[in-house]
């Protein structure tokens, strides 16, 4: 049988879940079919907040349209209940409620049976703040890194990005600052081996100086004030699978700041195997038409859609 042949039966049978997938040194890009499963959770926050699916929706777009060759499922309103999806996914992603709403607690076993395969793990916003226990465990193995209570911080805050690593998922990014929800002081594995951060910047004194609480500070904290913190990072295990965690994206339509945006695609691409571009993944400022669609709730009296649109100007200018 030729190589060709051979190829062609290992990504038939990958994609039918039968074996495992390649594991990924370095640098390394799978041979197979990238494919990632996007898990939203359900609804959560108001209006244009916290949009799990419809975030999703407009990043399968983007990704599969990306010419990496990566393919996207969207699974809305938490775990698939065919878990068919899952077969030949070199990648799960996850933008969902934390802590005890995660979507991935009371499903262990499949993910233990997806990362056995050399599936990888991307947590998104709130699904990177995680109870201490089994999955916040995995968390840190899989993905790297995860939102610990008494330890990491949930606040609101413009990081400066000042500059970017040398990393496919920081391909094509522009130096930026960005005014989000960024949780920082997350829980690392120890020495940050095999973690990558890509995005980085100093949290403002006074975000440090809350007083303890759960996610709002802590003597540690405290004490490290002019520190560098990752907000965004890639990892890599032993046996090659990757993480990606992105701590920021409270507003659905952050997704309209061109590098914003830009890092989500490769990270997440990057996570699933796929090969980056050398400019990095390239995608359509989305319309406010568009940004208005698949939202959880209906729009508020008096919502003040030009806000927005100020917003999406002012980032494409």
């Amino acid at each position: 049988m030729n190589a060709n042949a051979t190829r062609r039966d290992f990504m038939k049978t990958a994609a039918a879940g039968a074996v495992a997938l390649p594991r990924l040194a370095a640098g390394q890009v799978s041979r197979v079919v990238p494919k990632i499963v996007l898990i939203g959770g359900g609804q959560s926050h108001s209006y244009m907040a916290h949009e799990h699916y419809a975030g999703f929706v407009l990043i399968k777009k983007w990704l599969e349209a990306s010419g990496t060759g990566i393919q996207a499922v969207v699974c809305k309103d938490g775990w698939p209940k065919d878990e068919s999806v899952f077969d030949g996914a070199t990648a799960v992603a996850v933008n969902c409620n934390g802590e005890r709403g995660h979507v991935l607690n009371g499903h262990l076993q499949k993910m233990d049976e997806l990362r056995k395969r050399g599936a990888g793990l991307a947590l998104l916003h709130f699904a990177t703040i995680i109870d201490k226990g089994p999955l916040a465990d995995r968390a840190l193995e899989w993905a790297g890194g995860y939102d610990e209570a008494d330890w990491s911080v949930v606040k609101w805050w413009k990081a400066e990005f000042k500059t970017l690593p040398v990393h496919p998922a920081a391909r094509g990014v522009k130096p930026f600052a960005f005014y989000d929800e960024w949780y920082f002081h997350m829980r690392f594995r120890p020495e940050m081996k095999g973690i990558t951060p890509i995005l980085s910047a100093a949290p403002p004194d006074e975000v440090r100086e809350s007083k303890d609480g759960p996610h709002s500070g802590n003597p540690v904290v405290r004490s490290q004030k002019g520190a560098v913190e990752s907000v965004a990072w890639a990892s890599e295990c032993p046996d090659g699978a990757r993480g990606f965690g992105f701590t920021g994206f409270h507003n659905h339509w952050y997704l309209g700041h061109p590098q914003f945006r830009k890092v989500l695609l490769n990270g997440l691409a990057w996570c699933a195997g796929a090969e980056i571009p050398p400019a990095g993944i390239a995608s359509p400022q989305p319309t406010l038409d568009e940004l208005r669609l698949n939202q959880d709730e209906p729009v508020p009296p008096n919502f003040d859609f030009g806000r927005i649109q100020s917003d999406l100007d002012r980032w494409n200018d």
